[in-house]
């Protein structure tokens, strides 16, 4: 089979296209590792290895397992809610598993202690436009083609807790994006052409082989119109490359949008077109959810609007980024008075 139809064929769809700009991701505290049998040995070390795998997921930083002096053996045993076996099959083999959860509270004093950040659940969604070249063709991937990319650029996903998606490439894209343009790295085509799909994070990569078995991969990333970072990447595998330009995208993002929980934070804040209870009940229950927030106080109540007290972990940038991320309330620029600090408006 020919390696860049096996590369880029089969990239499912994994959020469909609308306006979402952040997901919520619900695995952060779970993790599965292979294990060669159900002994208690085996066992005690697969559930230190799922420990770290999760922390690096929860801290948004591949670093923090090395960064963590812990015993991950006794601090594993100590945090786990739940664990089973799980057995798979791939060709004539009999692939057996150790699939564990944490305690999310246990997790996060782990972070906490050692000064690193949690990011919460409520992640940046990541377009992802990836061409690849070989034999002269350079070929765009997209959401319904079919291949290892597939399993590579997942399992980074995966084990990094970074939503991705990727373009249609129907109609729409075709008339105005080219593989061209990606390769090129044509800023402003590329994020005119994602516009439609609404993401937090934009991805460009392109990857082609340098001779023997040798690949390389160039990625762009970007947020709104600013490049947030651009990396190279050379190695035997385009697998792994592919899966490893994931787990990179979500280092840079964690400096972005992951907190540090060592300071508490309270601001005021109002929000408008507020109409009935059915929508008071929808900005309190919203603003609750988010994650770091300890506290939300009603203030006061007028017709159609409201005035809250936020309490929550980090700083006010803190709460204005994780607002940005959700499409329930957007921020109504200039209109904050003397006594609150910013003014939001209910999206209907």
């Amino acid at each position: 089979m020919n390696i860049v139809r096996a590369l880029i064929n089969g990239i499912p769809l994994l959020l469909l296209a609308g306006a979402v700009f952040a997901v919520e991701v619900k695995d952060l505290y779970e993790a599965e590792v292979p294990v060669v049998d159900q002994s208690e040995s085996v066992r005690r070390g697969a559930m230190a290895a799922a420990l770290r795998e999760v922390l690096v997921k929860v801290s948004g930083h591949s670093s923090a397992e090395q960064d963590l002096a812990l015993d991950a053996t006794a601090e594993a045993a100590r945090a786990v809610q739940q664990y089973r076996y799980q057995r798979s099959s791939s060709g004539s083999q009999s692939n057996l598993s150790l699939w564990v959860r944490f305690e999310r509270g246990v997790v996060e004093q782990l972070l906490h202690a050692h000064g690193l950040p949690v990011w919460g659940a409520q992640r940046p969604l990541t377009l992802v436009w990836l061409v690849v070249e070989e034999e002269g063709r350079r070929l765009l991937v997209g959401a319904n083609d079919q291949g290892m990319a597939r399993e590579a650029l997942e399992r980074g996903s995966r084990l990094r807790g970074l939503p991705i998606n990727f373009p249609l490439l129907d109609l729409g894209d075709r008339a105005n994006i080219q593989a061209a343009d990606v390769w090129g790295d044509f800023r402003e085509i590329i994020l005119e052409a994602s516009r439609r799909y609404a993401p937090q994070a934009v991805l460009v990569g392109r990857l082609h082989p340098l001779g023997g078995t040798t690949w390389q991969v160039r990625w762009s990333l970007y947020i709104g119109d600013e490049q947030l970072a651009r990396w190279d990447a050379q190695g035997q595998s385009a697998e792994v490359m592919l899966s490893a330009g994931i787990r990179s995208t979500a280092d840079h993002l964690a400096l972005r949008f992951a907190r540090l929980t060592d300071a508490t934070g309270v601001v005021t804040m109002k929000v408008t077109d507020v109409a009935g209870l059915s929508a008071y009940r929808r900005v309190i229950n919203y603003l609750t959810a988010l994650h770091g927030v300890r506290e939300v106080q009603v203030e006061a109540v007028a017709a159609d609007a409201i005035t809250l007290r936020l309490v929550f972990d980090g700083v006010k940038e803190n709460i204005e980024q994780m607002l940005r991320l959700g499409d329930s309330l957007v921020p109504v620029n200039g209109a904050a008075d003397s006594y609150t600090e910013m003014t939001y408006r209910l999206v209907p």
